[in-house]
């Protein structure tokens, strides 16, 4: 009973990559704390669902940074996603935010099942899942772990990822399952007249 609109665009990052894209014939900066994209959400959403990080992950730029800094710069993961978590925020202080981990199973081929999750600053999949969750958590945002519990792995790659990234039918299902498993959490319940 759900309208969708999906506001991702594929390849971009939560922090600030410097990175500006044409969208609807407008360029407009391409990272997801950017007012730019905060803005393309619309404005009467009842839930916001954000799902980022691989992106942050392979941009060798882009630092893990802190939480909370008070700062809240956009140029380090951590800071930039608090950065967009704050100003989805205030601009959407009725909506139901949640967030979503990024997937597992990032290998270095196409067609391999190894283990291969660490980027070129020594980081994992892992460690920015644990990012999201831990920012989630110090904002009271509500987080689905969908890299925990997705089933999706480095070891069984070929039968969930498409491509060395993008999940196949398969994937998307699993990664659906996690999704609708952990809103589930969310339904409505009234405590009115109990």
């Amino acid at each position: 009973g759900c309208t969708m609109e999906n506001c991702g665009i594929g390849g971009t990052t939560v922090a600030n990559n410097g990175n500006q894209i044409t969208y609807n014939g407008e360029v407009i900066d391409g990272w997801m704390c950017s007012d730019d994209r905060i803005n393309l959400i619309p404005a009467d959403s009842d839930m916001i669902i954000l799902f980022g990080g691989a992106n942050d992950w392979g941009t060798s730029s882009i630092e893990m940074g802190e939480v909370g800094d008070g700062k809240l710069i956009d140029t380090t993961f951590k800071a930039a996603y608090s950065l967009m978590i704050k100003k989805i925020v205030n601009k959407f202080p009725n909506a139901r935010i949640v967030a979503l981990t990024p997937i597992n199973g990032r290998t270095s081929a196409a067609n391999a099942n190894e283990d291969m999750q660490f980027n070129v600053r020594n980081l994992s999949l892992f460690d920015f899942a644990n990012a999201v969750k831990e920012v989630c958590m110090y904002f009271g945002i509500p987080c689905i772990d969908v890299h925990g519990e997705s089933g999706i792995n480095t070891f069984n790659h070929t039968t969930y990822i498409a491509d060395i990234v993008h999940p196949n039918e398969a994937g998307g299902e699993k990664i659906a399952n996690a999704i609708i498993n952990g809103l589930k959490r969310f339904e409505p319940i009234d405590f009115k007249g109990v």
